[in-house]
């Protein structure tokens, strides 16, 4: 069958209103211009993805699941549905299923963990990744050694210890709390060279290892 045939039956069995027009709107969307005269068989999986896609928003459902999306396709295809699945994200509701941890990271704002039947997790993004460690941290390094006690005054900061390399710290901050402007503004008014400045968390996968891992 060909990509405008199936959707022009798709509308059809959904009761659609004036589908010529919304085929052609969601054609367009889904950057299946220059594959609707091709028989669905001959496209790439990426196209075959969005044919799949575009079917499913014929209706314009307030919610969309999806089940693993992105699997199987090269490089330039996953950025592609990427893009198309983010856009599509910030007009409605989108759930996919996945187990490609790199994705849920760089597509979702809520993860949910189910493990062997059982709800682990169901947070945003930020939140579960400081779900193992607390309130996240930061590693910062110097041109020389600094004075804890300073370090730890600075707004946001609820603790302070020694990182591994030379002249380096661990700023454990706040809940909520982001103090990378004052750590550089305390390094100009000390006369400090800020060598690095990175926060520390898990990553997603990371965590999701933590939560299915454990022992039964």
């Amino acid at each position: 069958m060909y990509v405008r045939e199936y959707l022009q039956f798709a509308a059809s069995a959904n009761g659609i209103r004036k589908p010529r027009v919304r085929i052609a709107e969601l054609i367009e969307r889904t950057g299946l211009g220059r594959e609707a005269h091709k028989v669905i068989g001959e496209l790439s999986k990426g196209y075959r993805q969005r044919v799949g896609l575009a079917q499913a928003l014929l209706h314009d459902p307030p919610v969309l699941i999806l089940d693993e999306p992105t699997s199987g396709l090269d490089p330039n295809q996953l950025a592609e549905i990427r893009q198309l699945i983010q856009a599509l994200g910030r007009e409605k509701t989108v759930i996919f299923s996945t187990h490609i941890m790199q994705e849920v990271q760089a597509i979702c704002d809520r993860v949910v963990i189910v493990d062997r039947g059982k709800l682990v997790a169901d947070d945003p993004i930020d939140r579960l990744q400081r779900r193992l460690t607390g309130d996240s941290s930061l590693l910062v390094q110097f041109d020389r050694v600094v004075d804890e006690r300073k370090l730890a005054a600075i707004v946001g900061v609820a603790g302070v210890t020694r990182g591994k390399s030379p002249h380096s710290y661990r700023l454990l901050l706040r809940a909520e709390a982001d103090p990378r402007a004052e750590v550089f503004r305390f390094a100009v008014a000390n006369d400090l060279v800020l060598l690095g400045l990175t926060r520390e968390e898990l990553s997603v996968e990371e965590v999701f290892r933590a939560l299915t891992t454990a022992a039964p």
